[in-house]
């Protein structure tokens, strides 16, 4: 089975192929790990806090007693039916052998499902799962535009509310890429338009409930950056600093809005007036940000904001490499954008 990315990976959370008896969820979101995990463990037992039918071996476990993911994965259910092994947490220091003892034994219904942070394309247990023909290896990795959108229409349809396009905008400019925090919101917006006669949600519905989120943190950092206001911008990385905000998270904003410029400049260049250039972004610049998005576009060429870009992107890659501190990576490269943004046309 190897890996499932996409829309492979959804099918596999509502279907688990019936080969598959060791699944591996891991990566940066740790709200869509989770999701995933609860999704895929339900189609074993309906409950997955039932101590009869859900054993939850943990790091400690595996190093004292390296058989026992193998052992439980075997043993019966005292109550019948199929048996889930659930694993969360997994530390990434720990040796290959548990692993490979599960995959090796005799499952038969049961399921094996671990959780783990971002591992490394070459970290060995990783390559396990992504080599088993009776294993899957689910990367999870940080909510771009169109998954934001797809999760926003969904949750509407769901819960028999439509939307303005503005409000619509909105929700995928400013929620979150973590998928724990975007599903949160979403669910609050529900809960606010419930008692609602109109089952229309308007722009000030959607601000009056994420206003406060920490997602509007990362729009704000990045319109700093491209901005060039570096006081505004120190304060704003503070603040995402004492939430625990993700340095890829706050890089991966600021490089949305290099890229959002970079089409909209290019537009421009090709003829395009500036109104008709920005209309053909989607998600739509929101109203009231329009003034800031359109004087920057003004200010940055094509080529400086290709500039801003593998800068941005290299520092990504230097945050999953290194092994330097993330938050100063982070720091310092949106610092060094601010400071180096075009403040006139030149």
């Amino acid at each position: 089975m190897s890996v499932a990315k996409g829309k492979n990976a959804d099918q596999a959370v509502k279907r688990l192929p019936s080969e598959v008896q060791c699944v591996l969820i891991f990566g940066p979101d740790e709200g869509l790990v989770q999701e995933r995990a609860n999704q895929i463990s339900k189609q074993v037992v309906a409950d997955i806090s039932d101590p009869f039918n859900v054993v939850r071996p943990d790091n400690a476990t595996l190093r004292e007693h390296p058989a026992a993911l193998a052992d439980e994965l075997s043993s019966l259910s005292l109550m019948g039916g199929r048996r889930l092994v659930r694993m969360d947490g997994m530390d990434s220091r720990l040796s290959v052998t548990p692993f490979e003892l599960a995959l090796n034994a005799n499952s038969g219904d049961n399921l094996l499902v671990i959780t783990a942070g971002d591992l490394k394309p070459k970290h060995k247990i990783r390559d396990l799962f992504e080599k088993a023909t009776n294993a899957l290896a689910i990367p999870c990795y940080q909510d771009g535009i169109a998954e934001v959108e797809g999760l926003v229409h969904e949750t509407l349809r769901q819960e028999g509310l439509s939307a303005e396009p503005e409000a619509i905008s909105y929700l995928i400019s400013n929620l979150g890429s973590d998928r724990s925090v975007t599903r949160g919101s979403l669910e609050k917006l529900s809960l606010y338009m419930a008692s609602a006669e109109d089952k229309r949600v308007t722009l000030d519905d959607v601000k009056a409930i994420i206003g406060d989120n920490a997602a509007l943190h990362l729009g704000e950092i990045a319109a700093s950056v491209t901005a060039g206001d570096a006081r505004q911008l120190e304060i704003l990385l503070d603040r995402a600093e004492q939430q625990n905000e993700s340095a890829v998270a706050i890089l991966r904003a600021v490089q949305m809005r290099l890229q959002r410029l970079y089409l909209v400049r290019a537009h421009i260049d090709d003829g395009l007036p500036i109104e008709a250039a920005m209309n053909k972004l989607w998600p739509r610049v929101i109203y009231f940000e329009k003034p800031a998005f359109s004087r920057a576009v003004q200010l940055w060429s094509g080529e400086r904001l290709g500039r801003a870009l593998a800068i941005c992107l290299e520092a990504e890659r230097q945050t999953k490499s290194t092994g330097a501190p993330t938050e100063a990576i982070c720091s310092r490269t949106c610092l060094q954008l601010a400071v180096n943004a075009p403040r006139s046309r030149r």
